[in-house]
Parts: C-alpha cells; structure tokens; sequence
C-alpha cells in the first residue's frame, strides 16, 4: 500500500510538471491561479513521504518546496503559515500509521522537528517577501509621485510663449519647453550633431534690428 502512495505522487509531481509548461498560466484573470501548481506539489510530497517511509525516511521535507513556492507568492501568508506546520505534522502522523507503528510519545514527537523546520523556513520568507513588497510598493509611489511633478513641471514650462531651458556650469542640457525644443532643433550647426548651448546657431540682435554676425554666450542667453 505504501508502494502505491509513492507511485501516485510521483506520477503527481510528472502531471504536475508538464502543467507548469503547458498551461498558459498568464492568460486566467485570477492572479494567483498559478498557485494551484505548489498546492498539487504539496499532496505529492505528502504522498511519496507516506508511501516511502518504511524504506526512506526525511522525505517530508519535500514539502517545504511548494510552502516556499506560497510564501514567496505573498497571496495568503496566514495560510501558508498553518500549512507550513499543520501539513508536514499531519504527513508525519500518517507515516506512523499506516506503517503501523504505535503513537507513543516518543514517536510522536520525534518526528515534530520537520513540521518547525518548515515553519520556521515559511515564517522567514514571508517576512522577507513582506518587507521586499512593501519597498517595490514605497518605490513605485515615488516613481508615480516623481512623474506626477514632472508632468506638472512640464505643462507650466509649456505654457509660456517664451524658449525656455536650463543648463549645466558647462552648458549641456538639463531641462527644455517645446518652444525651446524646437528653436533648438533648427539652431543646430551641422559640425555639432550634439551641441552645448554655446554652439548652437543663435545669434545677437541690435537695436535697429539688424543680426550681429557674433554668436551670443550662453551666460546671456534669455
């Protein structure tokens, strides 16, 4: 009987795996769908760990394979957690009796340092995973906050009728309005496909209106 546990998980875990390829996961509207692949990982762990525990024991460690794969996911930590324990300790109880060993207190509590050791593992990487989501999350509101201002920035800059740009000590380009942008684009020498504001083609004007053949510095450009 013991045999036959193990060929079925087993024979799981080959199903299990031809479906982590196959099936498009991505496509099903639920987000955490793809989690049905630890959670038929954790019945074939259980099942080979019953059915080969009277000729290879420790097997019920397999099961902190799918618990991390949950954890990590951050889509039911609490869960995760119970599972964590209660599993491996329900797997360790079904290894006693079906192989018909008495439930003593020795048996029964030798076998509880797996079921801690997987809940240790679960309750770190959910803390871990926490920490990681929280910053992604702190992160992104900044990103989102930083583009917000700059869209600000811009449509203010936009809305004078006037060039506007600001530059560097060395007159390399920080920031411009579209009106700047596009007395830029046609102020371009073709020497300098790249140009600091001091190459670019903008020249002086006198009073009686009449272009000065000098170029104007970019320390007093308007």
């Amino acid at each position: 009987y013991g045999d036959s546990l193990f060929t079925i998980g087993v024979i799981l875990v080959l199903l299990n795996t031809v479906a982590a390829f196959v099936v498009p996961w991505q496509k099903f509207r639920r987000e955490f769908t793809y989690l049905a692949i630890p959670a038929a990982g954790m019945i074939a762990a259980s099942l080979i760990a019953v059915g080969a525990y009277s000729w290879l024991s420790g097997l019920t460690l397999l099961i902190a394979f799918p618990i991390f794969w949950f954890a990590w996911s951050g889509a039911m930590p609490r869960l995760t957690l119970l599972l964590s324990f209660v599993l491996p300790l329900a797997t360790t109880l079904l290894q006693l009796w079906h192989n018909g060993i008495p439930f003593t207190v020795v048996n029964v509590v030798r076998p509880l340092l797996i079921p801690l050791v997987i809940l240790a593992l679960a309750s770190t990487t959910v803390i871990v995973e926490y920490n990681t989501s929280l910053k992604s999350r702190m992160l992104r509101e900044s990103l989102a906050n930083s583009r917000r201002q700059t869209n600000l920035l811009n449509a203010v800059l936009n809305a004078a009728n006037v060039g506007v740009v600001v530059v560097d000590r060395d007159g390399n380009d920080l920031l411009m309005n579209d009106i700047q942008r596009f007395q830029h684009r046609h102020a371009i020498p073709p020497e300098y496909p790249d140009p600091t504001e001091d190459k670019l083609l903008v020249r002086s004007v006198s009073p009686s209106f009449e272009a000065s053949p000098e170029l104007m510095p970019s320390d007093r450009r308007p």
